[in-house]
């Protein structure tokens, strides 16, 4: 059977953001082999408005497919199909994808099938087309829906919920208020009726009636209150984790936002014409300046080495370099598509070849800018006070990105760019060297008491007002590849942009605005433009080396430039002077200007700052830059300075803004694990950039890593006795991946030494030569301190994974020397059976609240208050033995998988919860609630369909005594006659190994009756999982072999979280360990219920099944729908009203009331 699909040509995604690296693994797969043939169109089809749509849409093909060939194949042509009529505007949005083995297996299918329907002349739009139309199909696949772009900022409103739990609210207030009226005795017509109408609705008789009535309607109201915060905090917490996981840079853009502010929006005109103004006015440049034709002289000796063909290996190796999943542009293609569907490649590059030839002509689309307006300030109805950020098509910037490969390579190997110019220099450091080098000569001048005269300059709307005619020129000065120049000549008059701006009620979107000055920023060839459009300053500077500052037995130094941040530097004020009358000369000969509000200059006489005023530069035009005034700062790539860079006050800033970020975070409703890495990608980016500039002392970053930890603690993210080094550890290990201040910052100290001693320019060779003859501090010794520090061999080159194995090394050595926390890592981690790296996976995996991750992390290095640890270790006067049993010493071990009173109750519930998860019954299509966390398991029970066969706590009957016939599960596979007597068990930690032994060997007998007497091949399924999530690497053996989907980390989490719960019961608000003198822990502690209402033996003895069915419930809530994060105590409270006992689960059980140790 088969059927014609037409495959039209679709539109491309574009620029996107990379927060996974995902291995393609191939898939080997028999792809039936279709024909291809190429029809046009039928008249009445739908085109778009462009003539090369029209074009293109007579060369989509009929396309014979096989209906029995993958399912992702045909939902694929089908997509395409779809994708014909709808224009790249109308183009819905793509999330971010889930990636899983079923999203990667699809790509691997769809890799291996589109080089069916591509060829070498394929047009433009059509492999635009088959790639949108492929991402929209792994998309839906995936289970996630394109969306339409969002047009506004609108305030959240109240949801349906939310309202009738107000108007309830209100009927009760206004219900209070009158029958407070009637109290005070109001007697009116009105009032008798109304009191009549109360007091028939409440069956009010007596004044003690109304008193009580009037009491539960207060009650109701606190609680219907209390419910809309519950309910909003569920919902913050549910949004703000999907915003996190989908594009973590928009959450923290939102932190500390008023998100119920008024954004007001210019008008349509007035943004058109502010732009306009900028980007539609061509700008000349000064073709007579003498300056160009000495470069052109000096560019006689310049090889181009031309080349008309871009390869295959040029586009894979500029989308290395590209972002998995930045916005896209028109075109809705994230990176991510283009990247793993390699089979497009080739085909991108006979396109790419046959457009910069001028063989396939350019599309509206493909050079069209989609700009998002973004607000700087509060006076958002001027347009100036709006950030462009743009959004270029994915295809458009890979070739760009090609391109610019290719013309760096040209200035690389001519030596082109020059040395002052770190902007786009690849390998090179950037902000970092230049703010390197301008320390060493403010620290120069300060401590040899020399004149320094330096100048900040700002260019106004610098990317925006460089001449387009200036750009061909240099490209020409420099002898570029022709293809470069070529290429630019195409696009530049077809580069429109369309800005957007979104307020609160409304939005704005301009007409396309064509851009005949400045670059069309967001690809990747404009900031390489830009460096070659001013890179002939350096150039004129240099001509006046000797009118700059010269470095104590160094170098002569007069600029350095970062893309547009231009500093001066002259030895007087007369020099400073020639070289900005120099700039002024060569800034208006290309057509740019000066941001003077921006523009400052400064004097040091002696090493000091200038004290005179009225020094102030006059421009050649009459205009001036303002002396810096006495008291004021310069911010210079970040870093503020005012003739040197006071350290003390900046580390205080940045300290400042890192604690900020932190508190924002914490303030969330964040999972653990989005907390933990919110503060390694948000909070510790603002400390890395000072490491090296501002100088650091060792208790500096020391105390940022404890001032970050208590404040952790604050919000029970980390208890405050728990181990220190796991929290810095990774996840793999035991740890929890924090990023460890102190660690990083001796990490970037040891790679920027490396860097300076590989590097030879004179700028690196300036800032090693002052660091050598700094006495007080030098990064160069400081690294070679850390290297012994980390046993590393001096002056050998690391890299990055050597450096954090070694810091991982004295890490681990450190945690297992500890006496009490030490015992964990050697008694269970350290053990052969135990699988480390899997006792820890399921805390990446599964969402939990950041309290109970570190109260899990707290129980495995014992940091519970329990009455031995009070006795031992705190020496306080109290009795060692269990507050239940009595029996023995009360342990953390001991309460949580050792104690008599709790093993016919905690003990079994927690077992029960674990039971209760197993996917079997689905496997097998038997019908089972989704909920199966709130399942009530009472009694044995069986299910059975044709092709297997569940029993839950059946006894097994045999003909010979067998003792131990009630596994927790029986799994019948009829199909392969297979049987699976399953056993759970969660013992301590420290006992996993021997359990699993005990299981084997218990059902051992019962295993070889069953193979008898069903005639069926018997296996034991041990599962034993450890009281925290601990577990042996046989566990993963004994999943497999039930052949379902079992998901382990669900498993481990349910016991971890029960093993918390039971802790908290059994020992109230007073759970952890923590200094009394510790001021911020005790006034966080002081706000904490702190009563505990049950004695432990009524919650061993009290019996409520209705609770017993919360508490599931409730766990659940906690650990899987992400309910806040409130004090585990308060859980408690509600368990100890009843009980886990149920007689009926116990009857005949005697053997479950024994210890599961």
């Amino acid at each position: 059977m088969y059927r014609n699909i037409r495959v039209p040509s679709t539109d491309v995604a574009q620029n996107a953001h990379n927060i996974e690296q995902t291995t393609i693994q191939s898939q080997e797969q028999s792809i039936t082999q279709i024909q291809t043939v190429h029809d046009p169109l039928p008249n009445n089809t739908q085109h778009t408005s462009t003539e090369r749509a029209k074009e293109i849409d007579q060369l989509t093909r009929n396309i014979v497919v096989n209906e029995d060939q993958e399912p992702i194949v045909l939902h694929f042509l089908q997509t395409l199909a779809e994708t014909k009529d709808i224009s790249i505007e109308e183009r819905l949005l793509l999330p971010k994808a889930k990636i899983n083995k079923s999203f990667i297996k699809n790509v691997n299918t769809l890799n291996k099938y589109l080089p069916n329907i591509l060829v070498t002349n394929n047009s433009l739009r059509e492999i635009n087309n088959i790639l949108y139309a492929a991402a929209k199909t792994l998309v839906l696949d995936n289970n996630q829906t394109p969306y339409a772009p969002k047009m506004t900022i609108n305030s959240k409103r109240n949801p349906p919920w939310k309202k009738r739990i107000q108007i309830r609210i209100e009927k009760l207030r206004k219900e209070l208020g009158q029958l407070i009226e009637i109290e005070k005795g109001i007697n009116t017509n009105r009032m008798s009726k109304i009191r009549d109408k109360l007091y028939a609705k409440y069956n009010i008789q007596s004044e003690n009636d109304h008193n009580n009535t009037a009491e539960i309607i207060k009650q109701r109201i606190k609680a219907l209150a209390g419910r809309i915060k519950r309910y909003e905090e569920m919902n913050t917490k549910k949004e703000q984790n999907k915003l996190f996981a989908e594009n973590e840079h928009r959450l923290y853009r939102s932190l500390g936002c008023n998100a119920t502010k008024d954004i007001k929006i210019p008008s349509k005109q007035n943004v058109e014409e502010f732009w306009k103004s900028i980007l539609s006015n061509p700008q000349q440049y000064n073709k007579e300046a003498n300056w160009i034709k000495e470069i052109a002289t000096m560019s006689n000796e310049v090889n181009t080495i031309e080349s008309e063909e871009i390869t295959e290996d040029q586009v894979k190796f500029a989308l290395r370099r590209m972002l998995n999943w930045k916005s896209p542009g028109l075109d809705k293609i994230h990176n991510y598509y283009i990247k793993y569907l390699t089979s497009v490649h080739k085909y991108l590059a006979s396109l790419f070849t046959n457009i910069v030839s001028g063989k396939e002509p350019l599309e509206e689309w493909f050079t069209t800018g989609k700009v998002i307006l973004v607000p700087k300030n509060e006076n958002t109805e001027d347009p100036k006070n709006w950030r462009p950020i743009a959004c270029l098509p994915s295809m458009y910037k890979l070739l760009t990105s090609v391109l610019a490969n290719v013309l760096y390579s040209h200035c690389q190997e001519n030596n082109i760019i020059a040395v002052e110019q770190r902007g786009c220099r690849r390998g090179a450091r950037g902000c970092k060297d230049h703010l390197m080098v301008n320390k060493a000569i403010l620290e120069d001048a300060h401590q040899n008491q020399r004149n320094l005269s330096m100048a900040w300059i700002d260019y106004q709307k610098a990317f925006d007002s460089v001449s387009h005619d200036w750009l061909i020129k240099v490209l020409d000065v420099y002898k570029c590849p022709s293809i470069i120049k070529r290429f630019l000549l195409m696009v530049m008059p077809s580069w429109p942009v369309s800005m957007t701006a979104r307020g609160s009620q409304h939005s704005i979107t301009t007409e396309p605005i064509h851009v005949r000055r400045g670059i069309f920023q967001g690809d990747s060839l404009s900031p390489l433009l830009f460096c070659l459009a001013v890179n002939p300053l350096s150039f004129i500077l240099n001509r006046y080396e000797m009118k700059g500052y010269k470095l104590k037995d160094s170098f002569w130094i007069n600029h350095l430039l970062y893309m547009d941040d231009l500093k001066i530097y002259a030895n007087n004020k007369y020099n400073l002077k020639v070289l900005l009358d120099s700039i002024e000369i060569f800034t208006n000969d290309i057509g740019m200007s000066f941001g003077l509000n921006k523009c400052n200059i400064l004097h040091i006489t002696a090493g000091h700052r200038s004290s005179t005023t009225g020094e102030d530069h006059i421009l050649l035009n009459g205009n001036e830059f303002k002396q810096l005034a006495i008291g004021e700062r310069y911010k210079y790539l970040g870093i503020h300075e005012s003739g040197k860079i006071e350290h003390s006050v900046i580390r205080q800033q940045i300290s400042k803004e890192y604690f900020k970020r932190i508190k924002k975070l914490l303030n969330t409703h964040l999972n653990s694990r989005n907390i933990i890495k919110g503060i390694n990608t948000y909070a510790i980016p603002v400390l890395l950039y000072s490491f090296g500039i501002i100088n650091y002392k060792s208790n500096d970053l020391k105390y940022l890593d404890i001032k970050t930890r208590k404040l952790l603690a604050i919000k029970k993210a980390h208890q405050q006795k728990a181990e220190v080094e796991r929290l810095y550890l990774p996840i793999t290990e035991g740890g929890r991946g924090l990023i460890n201040i102190e660690n990083i910052y001796k990490t970037h100290i040891l790679k920027y030494k490396q860097y300076l001693k590989q590097e030879n320019d004179h700028l690196i060779q300036a800032i090693v030569q002052h660091d050598t003859q700094n006495d007080k501090y030098s990064i160069i010794q400081e690294a070679q301190e850390i290297e012994r520090e980390l046993r590393l061999p001096q002056g050998n080159i690391y890299t990055d994974n050597e450096i954090k194995e070694a810091i991982k090394m004295k890490q681990n050595k450190a945690w297992r020397d500890k006496q009490l926390h030490g015992q964990f890592p050697k008694k269970v981690l350290d053990q052969a059976n135990i699988d480390i790296e899997l006792s820890f996976k399921w805390l990446k995996k599964q969402q939990i609240p950041p309290s109970i991750e570190s109260s899990i992390f707290a129980i495995q290095d014992q940091a519970i208050k329990t009455r031995q640890h009070q006795r031992d270790i705190l020496k306080e006067p109290v009795d060692g033995k269990c507050r239940l049993c009595a029996s023995k010493d009360e342990t953390t071990q001991h309460i949580i998988s050792g104690c008599d009173k709790l093993a016919g109750t905690c003990y079994v519930k927690r077992h029960n919860n674990l039971v209760q998860y197993w996917c079997l019954a689905k496997k097998h299509k038997i019908e089972v609630s989704d909920l199966w966390w709130k399942e009530t398991l009472i009694q044995p029970q069986v299910k059975e369909n044709d092709s297997t066969k569940i029993l839950w706590e059946m006894p097994v009957h045999t003909d010979v005594t067998v003792t131990h016939n009630r596994p927790d599960l029986i799994y019948v596979d009829k199909i392969n006659n297979k049987t699976f007597l399953i056993d759970i068990t969660v013992p301590s930690d420290y006992n996993i190994g021997a359990k699993e032994i005990e299981k084997l060997s218990k059902y051992h007998l019962l295993k070889t009756e069953v193979s008898r007497l069903w005639n069926t091949q018997t296996t034991i399924t041990p599962i034993v999982i450890g009281a925290t999530g601990i577990v042996a690497k046989s566990i993963k053996k004994h999943i497999d072999k039930l052949s379902t989907k079992i998901d382990l980390t669900i498993l481990q989490k349910q016991a971890a979280i029960h093993t918390s719960t039971i802790l908290s019961k059994v020992l109230g608000d007073n759970v952890f360990v923590h200094d009394t003198q510790d001021s911020l822990i005790h006034n966080a502690q002081h706000s904490s219920n702190t009563q505990h209402s049950l004695s432990i033996q009524q919650l061993v003895s009290t019996q409520s099944s209705t609770i017993t069915q919360q508490l599931s419930s409730s766990i659940h809530q906690l650990s899987s729908t992400q309910v806040a994060p409130t004090n585990i105590t308060h859980l408690s409270d509600t368990i100890q009203t009843s009980t886990i006992h149920q007689e009926h689960r116990t009857r005949g059980r005697g053997r479950r009331n024994r210890i599961k140790r």
